[in-house]
């Protein structure tokens, strides 16, 4: 009975220390993903930094590639030799990416660098509205990698590509009347070709006929006209 007893304690504190073990490790993984997606969060920062400070060179020192200004590369071999400048140029990227993504402009950039206001160009200091600030928040919950940025960079640059076909499509549609530059182009060749397709005999009897000097146009008119649909065809 006591050599049950003791195997029951055993088996009991094994259980604890199994389920403080658990819970220890369960609080430091919730601590690391935290800590990752900060650590994205404060990469983009720096990225930000960055381009501020290289923007500062610029227009302090005469360009921001070099010549009367040394620029950021030369500033960082200069004054900051730990850190190179490919890698920098990394993070540079990955904010100018982000910035963009959520809508680019001083409230987001100062959003971004966890700044309390954005300083205007007339030089007002305005807060931070709360829908930016929860904008930011989503995208960092959603974005704790360079690896999903790249995705999400690549999946926005096709939406906007697609968004610009729409919009070029409708400027067509409203300066045709309604209608593309490619439906246009499709109907005006068909009003053009349609007799011809009709009395193809017909224009090569009367070709044999026509006087030089209107062959000799018409011939130079029509080579224009075949070298721009080779040039079509060819693309």
């Amino acid at each position: 009975m006591a050599k049950k007893a003791k195997k029951n304690e055993v088996a009991n504190l094994e259980s604890q220390s199994n389920a403080l073990a658990a819970d220890e490790l369960r609080k430091q993984y919730s601590i690391v993903i935290a800590a990752e997606k900060s650590c994205f969060r404060e990469r983009v920062k720096f990225g930000l930094m960055l381009i501020d400070w290289e923007r500062f060179l610029g227009e302090s020192r005469g360009g921001t590639g070099g010549g009367a200004g040394e620029g950021l590369k030369g500033w960082l071999e200069k004054n900051c030799p730990e850190l190179g400048y490919s890698a920098a140029l990394g993070y540079k990227i990955m904010a100018e990416r982000a910035l963009k993504m959520l809508g680019g402009g001083a409230v987001v950039t100062a959003a971004l660098l966890g700044e309390e206001g954005a300083r205007q160009p007339d030089g007002e200091v305005i807060d931070i509205p709360v829908d930016v600030s929860e904008r930011c928040d989503k995208f960092f919950a959603a974005v704790d990698s360079r690896r999903k940025l790249e995705q999400m960079w690549f999946n926005f640059i096709e939406g906007e590509e697609r968004g610009s076909r729409k919009r070029k499509a409708a400027a067509d549609a409203a300066k045709n009347g309604g209608i593309s530059d490619a439906d246009a182009a499709t109907e005006l060749w068909a009003g053009a070709m349609g007799p011809f397709g009709k009395n193809r005999a017909a224009f090569h009897s009367a070709a044999r006929d026509l006087p030089i000097p209107v062959a000799r146009r018409h011939l130079a008119e029509l080579e224009m006209l075949v070298d721009a649909l080779k040039a079509r065809v060819g693309k």
